[in-house]
């Protein structure tokens, strides 16, 4: 796990199929393989799905505001931390390295930390299938002639819908949009095992970033359906903004020579924050009970055109949209569970050290009670076994003779 992890957190959304928002998301590339059509299914690490590999570096550095003697002064010391797009754009495999660009720095901030944690029950959920499609740049002679890949469903789709103000919470502080929108996936226990390694990942806005607004989106209301759409405007960096794909090369039609992939063929597709030069659009329409959403957006680095689709039902045990608003707001509330405090031996163990503790104690009261008992009767006896002696005994012991009954 590395700085971004959300850590999602002190708190967890009750059986909430579908998470999102703050910093943090899931995803890996460490092992397997991906891609539509083959019969072969991979396990996931557990890095896989948990792992934060796919979202951008955190980097950090160090200033000082105040010195003395050539030292930094106790307090004084300041951290910076921000993220970035770490990997070159350019033709694929020639720049295909990670670079850092700067102009796309993003630094972190905890003015308004928290506040998406605090939406997550007031937001509403839409759990569903989805599916990608990749196809090569037919203008890009280089990868025109690889292979089009096609994923199949997958089963653990959300998107999570929610209004930009609810009670004394409010978003405006550091998102613009009409409303917050985020799309992932999810796992309930054990990873799956599938024929594709497959994350993607939006996110609308992000609380833990100075420059926070990473979509520009739109919304309208028609036949009591609310349209959707957006793109990606920010050129800066951005947490929940990511995909990643890695290629099943026994899939059909998968260009290889040799056993061998070639060389301009991509085999991983993967991009760790997405900005406006991925020129990513989306566009949904949702309802009180049900979501469509399509996207696309081109990866500059391997030549490729990815799109998507999605189609979901209502978390019935969430929250729900306002179809009698004009705009997106919310009705009900999910139910937020604690998780339970860390485990401690003593603790835990307690009533198992009472009871123990009680049983010494009463083996003790015993043990005393049968000694008293065993010294009292042994006395007793003695007292009894003087009194019956005889007296031409005690005579035998007067003059000197010992006497054995």
């Amino acid at each position: 796990m590395n700085l971004i992890t959300i850590i999602t957190s002190l708190f967890l959304l009750g059986d909430v199929y579908a998470k999102g928002g703050g910093r943090g998301g899931g995803g890996g590339s460490s092992s397997g393989g991906g891609g539509g059509g083959s019969s072969s299914s991979y396990f996931y690490s557990a890095d896989d799905c948990y792992g934060l590999d796919v979202n951008p570096i955190v980097d950090i550095d160090s200033s000082c505001v105040r010195t003395y003697r050539g030292r930094c002064k106790e307090g004084f010391q300041i951290h910076n931390q921000w993220i970035y797009d770490d990997i070159t754009a350019g033709s694929y495999p020639s720049t295909y390295r990670g670079g850092r660009d700067n102009s796309t720095r993003n630094t972190l901030s905890n003015s308004t930390a928290n506040t998406n944690w605090v939406f997550d029950i007031y937001d509403a959920y839409y759990n569903g299938t989805f599916s990608v499609k990749l196809e090569p740049d037919s203008n890009n002679q280089t990868i025109s002639s690889c292979a089009t890949f096609q994923s199949q469903k997958l089963n653990d789709g959300y998107l999570r819908i929610g209004s930009s103000t609810h009670g004394n919470a409010s978003r405006s502080k550091y998102d613009t949009n009409p409303y917050y929108f985020s799309f992932g996936r999810t796992f309930k226990g054990d990873c799956p095992a599938t024929p594709n390694k497959l994350f993607q990942h939006f996110e609308s806005s992000n609380d833990n970033l100075e420059q926070p607004d990473a979509w520009n989106l739109t919304v309208a209301k028609k036949d009591n359906k609310f349209e959707l759409a957006g793109s990606i405007g920010s050129g800066k960096a951005s947490f929940n903004n990511y995909f990643n794909y890695l290629v099943n090369t026994t899939d059909a039609g998968f260009p290889a020579k040799n056993g061998t992939v070639k060389s301009n063929c991509p085999s991983y597709i993967k991009k760790r924050t997405m900005t406006s030069a991925n020129q990513v659009s989306m566009k949904a329409t949702i309802d009180a009970t049900s979501a469509t959403m399509s996207w696309s957006f081109i990866d500059p680095t391997t030549g490729y055109k990815v799109t998507g689709s999605f189609e979901g039902k209502i978390w019935k045990d969430g929250a729900h949209l306002d179809m009698s608003s004009n705009n997106i707001a919310t009705t009900g509330q999910s139910k937020r569970i604690v998780p339970p405090k860390p485990k401690n031996f003593l603790a835990d163990n307690l009533k198992y050290f009472i009871l123990a503790a009680v049983i010494v104690f009463i083996l003790l009261v015993v043990w005393i009670a049968f000694c008293c008992c065993r010294s009292i009767f042994t006395c007793c006896s003695r007292r009894r076994k003087q009194k019956q002696e005889p007296s031409y005994a005690k005579a035998a012991q007067t003059e000197g003779y010992s006497y054995r009954p």
